[in-house]
């Protein structure tokens, strides 16, 4: 009844009835009227009788009357006596209410660093019993004692710790509005201190609130803002996990573009802890989306950043698939003469690594858009390259037709070079494909172009099989 008497604001009624408690209380054990003297021996009788829990609950009610009149003296020696006994018979739940009241009388009496001790164990011990509410006041506590300290940006951070403590206790007890409700203002908070770590956590939790409420959308703006605000802090594992939570919160509402967005800020948190590879790998991702939502520059800028990674590290292969990437974005914008050049280049460095199935597509693809843009020499070039990659995989047939045509061109536009080394090329073929008469003539025209135009063209003079 003294309790809601309490709640009422009937302070006196309230005092008298906790006090009558008290008092018959105290008549069948004396010893509770001295908690000090519960250090001195008195503790096994005190524990004995205290354990209907009618005694504890008479004096921290009395602590909590007094407190309510601002009678904070009495208010603290009524406080501080439960506490003892509440700590002697081991209620966590007691003592961690006892703790909470104790720690705003202390704050009501400046007495700011005994407050913060009550409302911090208050805190842990409503964390090591599981209650979540306790715990979510024992944090509005602990941010009312920060505030009114000198140490604004200090202090603040620490309080906006706190509310974003209380709306992690809110989400795990699916209390969704209370929850946004305090991640918004820890968030707030940081924005006006420059808090950047503490701002990334308050967007994370909001992000969470979001994805258990399947706002996707919403979910993902938070863990993208989360993301940038940890990668500002260096806190670089945050920063991943927010990324692919984003990644994540796209896929399930088909947002592509959103899922592009997500892969390019990995890349860039992978850069900045000069993960190469890792951060070629998402730029590769991010581009190759961009391209198939026809976001170009997006796309070559994710491809160009991919190859000047696997630049730093020395990975050929990744470069050639930036490069072949790049110039499937200049292919798709009809720009055939920047294609060529990032086809040509990832063909090269393929060529050179024996890996020619993708040099292969890549001399293809350069042929094809000097094609379209009419570039005889283009052609010719690409033609005679395609031909030597066929040859190295034995591909006879196909490297005689590429030489051939490779040849007609260059004589097109009268490169007597490109057309010698073309010829040379093909009576190379043939002589693989012992088609030795072939193989002279070819060599023979090669000659002829020479004789009238002396160059260096070395004639692969071959011993024709017996």
């Amino acid at each position: 009844m003294g309790h809601v008497y309490l709640l009422d604001a009937r302070y006196e009624d309230a005092a008298t009835l906790f006090q009558k408690g008290w008092e018959t209380s105290t008549i069948v054990n004396p010893n509770l009227a001295k908690p000090n003297s519960l250090s001195s021996g008195h503790k096994i009788s005190t524990i004995s009788l205290a354990k209907t829990g009618a005694e504890r609950a008479h004096l921290c009610g009395l602590g909590h009357v007094y407190r309510a009149q601002s009678n904070y003296g009495h208010a603290e020696e009524r406080f501080v006596g439960s506490q003892e006994i509440y700590i002697c018979i081991g209620d966590g739940q007691g003592l961690a209410n006892t703790l909470q009241g104790l720690g705003y009388v202390y704050r009501l009496r400046f007495k700011l660093a005994e407050a913060d001790g009550c409302f911090s164990r208050a805190h842990s011990t409503y964390t090591r019993i599981g209650d979540g509410m306790g715990r979510a006041n024992a944090l509005v506590g602990l941010g009312k004692v920060y505030c009114p300290r000198s140490e604004y940006a200090q202090q603040c951070t620490r309080s906006s710790e706190c509310v974003c403590g209380m709306g992690e206790v809110y989400r795990n007890q699916s209390q969704y509005i209370k929850a946004k409700r305090r991640y918004t203002e820890a968030r707030n908070i940081c924005d006006r201190i420059k808090d950047a770590l503490g701002r990334g956590k308050a967007l994370f939790g909001l992000g969470e609130v979001y994805r258990n409420q399947s706002k996707h959308s919403e979910a993902a703006l938070s863990y993208t803002r989360a993301a940038e605000s940890y990668r500002l802090a260096s806190r670089y594992p945050q920063a991943e996990s927010c990324c692919t939570q984003a990644q994540d919160a796209h896929a399930r509402v088909g947002s592509r573009e959103g899922q592009a967005n997500a892969w390019y800020r990995m890349g860039e948190v992978y850069s900045d802890q000069s993960k190469y590879n890792k951060a070629a790998s998402s730029h590769i991702r991010a581009g190759g989306i961009y391209r198939h939502q026809s976001k170009y520059t997006e796309a070559e800028s994710c491809y160009t950043k991919a190859q000047a990674a696997h630049a730093r590290v020395g990975n050929c292969v990744g470069q050639e698939m930036a490069l072949y990437g790049v110039g499937e974005v200049y292919h798709d914008q009809s720009n055939y003469t920047e294609a060529v050049s990032s086809y040509t280049g990832a063909g090269a460095i393929y060529r050179h690594q024996s890996r020619y199935p993708e040099a292969e597509l890549c001399y293809t693809q350069a042929q094809d858009a000097h094609t379209r843009i009419g570039n005889h020499e283009g052609q010719a070039n690409a033609l005679r390259l395609l031909g030597e990659v066929y040859h190295h995989q034995s591909k006879y047939a196909e490297a005689a037709s590429s030489y051939i045509q490779a040849e007609e061109f260059y004589a097109c536009v009268n490169n007597d070079d490109g057309q010698a080394k073309a010829l040379r090329d093909l009576g190379a073929v043939y002589c693989r494909q012992s088609k030795y008469t072939d193989a002279v003539s070819s060599y023979t025209r090669a000659g002829e172009i020479y004789a009238v135009n002396p160059g260096t063209l070395r004639l692969n003079h071959v011993t024709p099989k017996q």
